[in-house]
């Protein structure tokens, strides 16, 4: 919430800028600095090729706007994200976004609705940033990433690691990041 309040607190009035998208932007939920060392390793002994490009987050909307336009989107979303009570956010299972050449290994957020109803207003203030619910046959999937890995078993094999080692660091980010 103070990450939220501190960005609406610099907003402007903007207005009209059109919506375009970048890849390098986006709106997203970030853990709290105490989860970072916990989810960082998983994501280390994995071999997670966007450790160095991406923090842990959620991505809430993603693609976003270029930077340049970051004072026209925030006043519409600030409006729109005070009604939103805070709620806690879990992390307790794991689940793949399978895909014909690669599949994502990510992290189910626990949040009670919460993120939904989230991603719900910030879609209802900027429309056109669906792409979080459209690129997954029309419903908004609250996911963080952990690692990318090619399809096939022997492939995904090679990028965990042996199965004991895989299971032990996912147990540890899960039990870690619930404390």
């Amino acid at each position: 919430a103070g990450g939220l309040r501190s960005l609406c607190g610099m907003a402007s009035d903007g207005g009209g800028a059109e919506d375009s998208k970048v890849y390098w932007t986006s709106v997203a939920i970030i853990p709290p600095d105490d989860a970072w060392p916990q989810i960082q390793a998983v994501r280390t002994s994995l071999r997670d090729a966007g450790l160095y490009r991406w923090p842990p987050h959620i991505n809430m909307l993603y693609p976003f706007c270029p930077a340049k336009q970051f004072e026209d989107k925030v006043p519409p979303l600030c409006e729109a994200l005070e009604a939103i009570e805070p709620f806690q956010v879990t992390l307790r299972n794991l689940d793949l976004f399978r895909r014909k050449r690669s599949s994502t290994l990510y992290l189910v957020p626990d949040s009670e609705g919460g993120i939904e109803r989230l991603y719900a207003a910030m879609e209802a203030a900027l429309p056109s940033y669906n792409d979080q619910r459209t690129r997954h046959g029309g419903a908004f999937v609250p996911h963080m990433t952990i690692t990318h890995f090619p399809a096939t078993a022997a492939n995904a094999q090679r990028s965990f690691g042996p199965r004991e080692e895989r299971d032990g660091l996912v147990e540890n980010i899960l039990e870690d990041t619930q404390r």
